[in-house]
């Protein structure tokens, strides 16, 4: 134990010095965003002293904890004791033998308890009287507290009455009160102490609280005691158990000691020639298993005869050995003695050690017999039959003194119980939580290293794949800016030519589209190397930017001042930033920006396909300006002939465009605040609106300067700083200027400014508006989110239209937000004066009228308002269409609405007015898709998929078929608000004129111009169906049958239709002649004259009447005829409901107005019948069946 604990002192140092060391060297490398935090020496020291103040606080934890916890274990034997209202006499004397032997196991150990911790704990459990002291202390056992030769026990709670600790050398064996076993003293009292020493148990070694538990019971109480003392303590020592269990939660192995074996008449005399070796052995059996939990008391009767059965191998030498009849009879007596007990001992164990389902199951590792010393009368049950069989007399009993010695106790318990201490299992719950926090502090030491050691491998890696992708990125950019990298002399203005180059050097690993990203905390801890390869990055694109942008942007610059030399305002706006750009003039990055951006919008690069590479060149600028080097290291020069010729041109240029161009060029620096339709328009702009083709929505543009914030603070407010910087701009047209011309204009510079601003102002607004397209309110069906979000109350629609407005009353006052700069407005007049009368922006805003008068008030609602409802209503309407049981009425409703909208689309203004006719016409057009969906979606479901399957292969829709279609399913499909009368009557009667011989479709109607018109026959072949098979509602017709010829040579002809009958015999042939009289009849006149022949009057051929279909069970037709008197028939014969037709078509039928001759070909003979239906179409010959498809199946 001492050594562990110097083990643990060690594992402690070394892991200290271990997180030191890292400290102290690694600590400085570390660097989290540029930061190094543990460079300063003190904040390594502060560290290194906080690990050494946590391993001295673990270590001393530790002790503490040890010594606590042996404290407990000393206060708990020792406190009760002490805490007795009645101490026994025996109690302060028991306490200080407690402590005095836990300072020797101290002193023993060199360490702080743990010797009690350390040795296999042991508890004997029994009966008061089973001879649990008196085997202790006779074992020969070692006792460290032993006086003398007086073996010594530590006394527990109350002395001896609660339980004795015997320390040994190689155990702690527990020996516990009797009545702890039997608890029938003071049950209560007794059970709460028992249940108190467990959990005594459970605190102190939580992990292993026992070893195992020694069971002693005497032979003399289990001999002698009667079956229910026997029961009573096998039952008390099985509940003992069960709460062992139960409490400590480990499965311990249960020893059966059986002890007073000297008790048994012959056990002295059997074993008396025993030596000490003899005596220390053991006497019992040990069940051998490598199952600790395998419960083998079902051996114990078999083990138990192996026993007998070796005692009477020894019986003849021992027998032999004995001098004296007495001792002989003894001896020979103690096998059958032992053998009369087995029934007792193997029910007792039985009861103690049976298995069952219902708790835990204690497990028997084995029983045996001992002997402490010889005290009391043996039990006799033979010694007297035995004397008298050998001659010898009848032997008194007589009792032992008690001076004797111990028999199998000694190794029993120092070599098979002690020997397997591990034979126990332990507390799972306790050794799982004691590795887990065990586990969890190494793995914090591991965790921590391992992080260490993780961060800087994983920074290392990290630095080393940016360093390799920067490698790679720099060869691929040698292989594709190959050409531009040659290029000694930039001799085009095409920004598009080093874009692939430049942009390959902006975004390098660590290049500049990273500057501004912090370092990844993978890549610190002291070995970061993004900053030196950020720093290289940036320069190669500086450098490329100054080599290949630069020189091309003023090219382009150079190329446009050519082409327009005439063009004044551009040169005005031009040069300037291409002297910026050659470093003539100080930078203005914003007109910079905002002019050339310009330039790529409406010239160089248009249109929405351009936008990514307009952003890239933005952004290229954007760097080319941050970077913006001394003049002196540019390497382009400027042309000073085209400087010189722009100012030439500039000096032809009146005041008045001048200073227009002065106003726009500075308010194109606030691009920002363009008046956009995407900004403007709400969160739903770019779900309603887009632009023209090609165009990106942004497209649909007003500059800032021709909006209400434009107009008083650049044009209005600007106005006499712009006459004051129009005459300090002389020296920029050079002489050219000083003309004596260019005087008199500024006398009307204002009017003329405003003028031409009022021109300005409407083109601008003028060219975004056209730009503007509605987008298709109806293609997103069939949600229609779009003309959702048109039709809200929220609609872009009244936020374009306020929003106009709002920027086109120029004479009113608008609010400004809290904390805005002062501008001039119509409340402060602008400093300089108009000619009277003139009231600044009144004609613009006069000119925009019809933009106003839709967002206000007249007669309490606004236009656009109702154009609003007109787009919800629509939008209710096309929604409600979509289910079936609304759509009639909803069309109705739609196309209300839809001229309703037409209507109002003609009082906005353009382009908004074109925009609404568009949108009503692609209304009109989805409605009439819509319907054709839904009806060709219902047709399917609901005629043209249920006829199919009711008709196809059935007879009578597919001649020839065996399988008939059952007369519900007919009338079902064709009747009178059956399947296809009623989807007709639901969905297409409103489309459909059928009030003619052939129907036809309205053509007044949209759906019905789309409708094909082989549905509409369909519809009414199924029509004349039900007109001509259910007249009355149900499928059925009558009908008379009449015969017409009857064959020669038959007896009779029958017809059967369903159950009716028909039939004809033939007419009897003429009575033969009378035979010739003979001679004698002659001669004597005795021959009587014959009687007279009855003449059979011929039946009239009366019609019958018949009936389709027929009955159940009588659905048949047949032709039967009889061919002699014999009876012979031939018949041609049909079955089903359609017998009757399936028997038509078998023959011939002619058809004359209503009359129908069949001819039927039976047995080679002909029959015909005639048929009579009265209706104007005969259901017999009508082709209506057979040409009859189903609607919708094509």
């Amino acid at each position: 134990m001492k050594m562990k604990i110097w083990l643990l002192l060690v594992c402690y140092a070394i892991g200290g010095l271990a997180l030191a060391a890292l400290v102290w060297f690694v600590g400085p490398l570390i660097a989290i965003a540029n930061v190094r935090p543990l460079d300063p020496a003190w904040v390594r020291w502060l560290i290194i002293g906080l690990i050494a103040v946590t391993l001295l606080a673990a270590i001393v934890i530790t002790i503490v904890r040890r010594r606590k916890a042996e404290a407990m274990l000393a206060k708990s034997l020792e406190g009760e004791g002490q805490g007795e209202a009645e101490p026994t006499g025996d109690g302060e004397v028991l306490a200080d033998k407690m402590k005095d032997a836990l300072q020797t196991l101290r002193k023993a150990s060199g360490a702080s308890g743990d010797y009690l911790y350390d040795l296999p704990w042991y508890m004997i459990i029994g009966p008061p009287g089973s001879g649990k002291t008196t085997a202790l202390i006779n074992a020969g056992l070692k006792f460290p507290l032993a006086r003398g030769m007086t073996p010594a026990a530590v006394a527990g709670v109350g002395g001896t009455r609660y339980c004795d600790w015997w320390f040994t050398e190689d155990a702690v064996l527990i020996d516990t009160a009797g009545r702890y076993t039997t608890q029938d003293s003071e049950q209560k009292g007794d059970q709460k102490s028992w249940l108190s020493f467990l959990e005594l148990l459970k605190e102190n070694r939580p992990k292993q609280p026992i070893n195992g538990v020694i069971v002693c019971i005497s032979l003399e109480d289990l001999v002698t005691g009667g079956p229910e003392m026997t029961r009573a303590h096998a039952e008390a020592i099985r509940a003992r158990l069960i709460e062992l269990h139960d409490h400590l939660k480990v499965d311990f192995p249960v020893y059966a000691m059986f002890t007073k074996a000297d008790l048994v008449a012959g056990f002295v005399e059997f074993f008396g020639h025993l030596n000490e070796a003899g005596r220390k052995v053991v006497w019992g059996a040990t069940f051998q298993t490598d199952d600790k939990t395998l419960n083998k008391v079902g051996e114990v009767p078999e083990e138990f005869d192996l026993l007998i059965e070796r005692l009477n191998l020894e019986l003849v030498d021992r027998l032999q050995d004995e001098p004296t009849p007495v001792s002989k009879v003894q001896v020979l007596s103690f096998p059958s003695q032992m053998a009369a007990s087995k029934e007792a001992i193997v029910n007792f164990l039985g009861r103690i050690f049976e298995p069952t389902r219902y708790h835990a199951n204690a497990t028997l590792r084995g029983f045996y017999f001992t002997s402490g010393t010889q005290l009391g009368t043996p039990i006799d049950r033979l010694i007297g039959a035995l004397s008298r069989s050998f001659g010898a007399q009848e032997l008194a009993a007589s009792g032992y003194s008690g001076m004797g010695k111990s028999y199998f106790l000694t190794d029993l318990i120092t070599k098979v119980i002690v020997g397997e201490a591990g034979w126990v299992s332990t507390n799972r719950a306790v050794v799982r939580r004691n590795s887990l926090v065990r586990g969890a502090g190494f793995a914090a030491i591991a965790l921590v290293c391992a992080g260490l050691f993780g961060a800087w491998w994983v920074s290392y890696q990290r630095n080393s794949e940016l360093i390799e992708q920067t490698f790679q990125s720099t060869t691929r950019y040698r292989l594709i800016g190959e050409d531009v990298s040659a290029e000694t002399v930039i001799a085009d203005g095409d920004l598009s030519r080093p874009l692939r180059h430049l942009f390959h050097l902006r975004q390098m690993p660590a290049g500049y589209a990273e500057r501004d990203m912090a370092t990844p905390l993978p890549e610190t801890f002291g070995l970061s190397q993004r900053p030196r390869l950020n720093s290289a990055a940036e320069s190669t694109y500086q450098a490329a930017l100054e080599r290949h942008f630069r020189p091309r942007l003023l090219f382009r610059l150079e190329t446009e001042l050519r082409s327009r030399q005439q063009d004044a305002a551009y040169a005005y706006q031009a040069l300037p930033i291409y002297l910026m750009l050659g470093g003539r003039e100080p930078l203005a990055k914003d007109q910079v920006r905002a002019f050339l951006r310009n330039d790529w919008e409406q010239n160089q690069f248009r249109g929405a396909a351009n936008a990514d590479g307009r952003r890239v060149l933005g952004e290229h600028l954007d760097a080319l300006m941050e970077f913006d080097p001394p003049t002196d290291t540019r390497a382009v020069a400027l042309d000073e002939a085209l400087i010189q010729e722009t100012q030439r041109t500039l000096g032809r240029m009146g005041v008045i465009d001048r200073a227009f161009e002065l106003i726009r060029s500075a308010a194109a620096q606030q691009r920002s605040r363009d008046w956009t339709a995407k900004a403007k328009g709400g969160q739903d702009a770019a779900r309603v609106f887009e632009a023209r083709v090609g165009e990106d929505l942004d497209a649909a543009r007003v500059p800032f300067l021709f909006t209400y914030d434009g107009f008083h603070e650049a044009f209005l407010g600007r106005l006499a700083e712009v006459r004051a910087q129009v005459e300090r701009e002389r020296g920029l047209m050079g002489e050219v200027a000083d003309q004596q011309a260019l005087q008199r204009q500024f006398d009307q510079l204002e009017p003329a400014l405003l003028a031409r601003y009022g021109r300005e102002f409407g083109s601008a607004w003028d060219t975004a508006l056209r730009t503007l397209r509605i987008r298709s309110l109806t293609a997103d069906r069939p949600r229609y989110v779009t003309l959702d979000a048109a039709a809200r109350a929220t609609s872009p629609l009244i936020a374009l239209f306020e929003s106009i407005r709002d920027e086109t009353q120029l004479t009113r006052d608008r609010p400004k937000p809290a904390g805005a700069p002062a501008t001039t407005s119509p409340a402060t007049p602008p400093r300089v004066a108009f000619p009277a009368g003139v009231v600044p922006g009144a004609e613009i805003e006069a000119s925009f009228r019809a933009m106003h008068v839709v967002v206000e008030a007249q007669g309490g609602r606004r236009p656009i308002d109702d154009l609003i409802k007109n787009l919800s209503d629509i939008h209710q309407s096309l929604m409600a269409m979509s289910d079936p049981a609304q759509t009639t009425a909803a069309t109705q409703m739609f196309r209300t609405h839809l001229q309703s909208l037409r209507g109002n689309a003609t009082r906005l203004p353009p382009p908004f007015s074109t925009m609404m006719q568009t949108a009503a016409n692609s209304f009109d057009s989805d409605a009439t898709g819509t319907t054709l969906a839904r009806l060709g979606q219902a047709l399917t479901e609901q005629v043209a998929e249920p006829c199919r399957l009711a008709t196809a292969g059935r007879y009578p829709f597919t001649r020839g078929s065996t399988n008939d279609m059952s007369i519900g399913d007919f009338e079902r499909l064709f009747g009178t608000n059956g399947t296809i009368d009623r989807f007709f009557a639901a969905n297409l009667a409103p489309y459909a004129d059928t009030t003619r011989r052939d129907w036809t479709w309205n053509q007044t109607n949209p759906v019905g111009r789309e409708l094909p018109v082989a549905l509409l026959r369909d519809f009414q072949r199924a029509a004349a169906i039900r007109e001509t098979y259910m007249r009355t509602g149900a499928a059925g017709f009558s009908f008379v049958v009449r015969n017409m010829t009857m064959p020669q040579g038959i007896v009779s002809a029958r017809l059967e239709v369903n159950g009716a009958i028909l039939a004809k015999d033939a007419p009897e042939p003429p009575p033969p002649p009378p035979p010739a009289p003979s001679g004698l009849e002659i001669l004597f006149g005795q021959r009587p004259p014959p009687p007279p022949q009855p003449q059979r009057p011929r039946p009239p051929d009366a019609p019958t009447p018949m009936q389709w279909p027929g009955p159940a069970g009588m659905q048949k037709a047949a032709v039967i005829l009889v061919q002699d008197q014999a009876g012979r028939t031939a018949t041609l014969e049909r079955s089903g409901p359609w017998a009757l037709f399936r028997l038509l078509e078998a023959g011939t039928v002619q058809r004359s107005g209503e009359t129908v001759i069949a001819t039927f070909s039976v047995g080679g003979r002909e029959v015909a019948y005639q048929i009579n239906v009265a209706a104007a179409v005969n259901p017999l010959t009508s082709t209506v069946l057979r040409e009859f498809r189903c609607p919708g199946g094509r």
